[in-house]
């Protein structure tokens, strides 16, 4: 695929990411499909921290929607957690791949356009009817963060590689006029 993974490892509060370590090793794994970008809104990782994650990966720091919006123009995949981004990279008409943990996919994802997903059911999962959690989305005090903890790097992998190949079938299906 043309382009390149862009992973936003980031959300609008803490118990909706999922570890960003994780999402690093993750991003050394994809690089086998290609170029893999990952978005730090400027400001939010400084330091020693940042220049560490420079030598080893491609960094885009971003300093407002446009930024954003600049940088998923070009992908080929967005990645990231529960959050706007990705709502973003929806409407631009990019697949998109989700993390979910205590928000419901069933009220989160995007409605529409090429989009798949991962979440660990757990006990406190929101159920069916509920769009969040028993903690408000972890807002009110997570226990433990159960659902994003147990989510390994090898299963998001492996369920992002299948949603890759599933873009690269349907894409071989259109070029060849089926």
């Amino acid at each position: 695929s043309s382009g390149y993974i862009l992973i936003h490892p980031f959300a609008g509060w803490k118990a909706k990411e999922w570890d960003l370590e994780k999402f690093l090793n993750l991003a050394e794994k994809l690089n086998d499909f290609g170029e893999v970008k990952i978005i730090v809104p400027d400001g939010y990782i400084t330091g020693k921290p940042l220049q560490k994650m420079k030598e080893k990966f491609l960094i885009v720091e971003t300093k407002d929607i446009p930024a954003l919006i600049d940088c998923i123009k070009n992908c080929f995949l967005f990645v990231g957690n529960d959050s706007g981004p990705v709502h973003i990279a929806n409407l631009m008409e990019k697949p998109v791949f989700t993390i979910y943990g205590p928000t419901n996919p069933i009220y989160h994802q995007p409605k529409e356009g090429i989009s798949s997903y991962i979440s660990k059911e757990i006990k406190c999962s929101p159920k069916n009817n509920n769009k969040l959690c028993f903690t408000n989305g972890g807002r009110r005090g997570c226990p433990s963060f159960e659902c994003m903890i147990q989510l390994s790097v090898d299963e998001v992998f492996l369920a992002v590689t299948k949603f890759i190949d599933k873009l690269n079938k349907e894409k071989q299906l259109q070029i060849l006029g089926g």
